[in-house]
């Protein structure tokens, strides 16, 4: 082997090893930008999510859910089985009844919950959409009961008011009650 040739060989040799060094380093700063990045796309989508409420409207409701919040347990029981009878009873009068007593459970339990408001309907367009679970279901429900409530002539089959009941109790099992 020539002196030329070793020359060559070790030339390509080093130019090699720093093609190799090039390489890397250029595949970790493109790791370490994407790295950084992403926990910036992070950091973003954490305060996006603060900034909408959503993560602490969720935290407060489950907290007060737990809590059991101002209302006494007791007391809603005793007013959810009284809902009951009224709904198995045999006469509409009852199962609007059984409506009203439902809505005032929910007026409660929204009250409960530091949403304010001089009468229900205004708490709760206090609510913001993915505070409160069920929300539109929620106001249906109580259009029934203000239909009942404000027009005596207002008829209800037994079907539309377990409906109407099921949604009450779809939303206090969400809240643990």
């Amino acid at each position: 082997m020539s002196l030329s040739d070793l020359f060559k060989n070790s030339l390509e040799s080093i130019i090699n090893v720093l093609n190799g060094i090039l390489y890397e380093t250029a595949l970790a700063k493109v790791q370490f930008f994407v790295g950084i990045f992403s926990v910036l796309l992070l950091l973003f989508w954490i305060y996006l999510l603060i900034k909408t409420e959503t993560i602490q409207s969720k935290f407060i409701n489950v907290k007060k859910a737990v809590k059991g919040g101002d209302i006494p347990r007791e007391i809603i029981f005793q007013k959810w089985l009284e809902v009951e009878q009224k709904l198995n009873s045999d006469y509409a009068s009852d199962w609007k009844l059984a409506i009203i007593g439902a809505d005032s459970i929910l007026d409660r339990l929204i009250q409960s919950l530091g949403y304010n408001g001089d009468t229900m309907g205004e708490r709760m367009k206090n609510i913001k959409p993915g505070q409160f679970p069920y929300l539109e279901e929620a106001w249906r429900a109580h259009k029934v009961r203000n239909f009942l409530a404000h027009d005596a002539a207002y008829e209800l089959s037994r079907q539309a008011t377990a409906r109407t009941i099921e949604i009450y109790q779809k939303i206090f099992r969400e809240f643990g009650m």
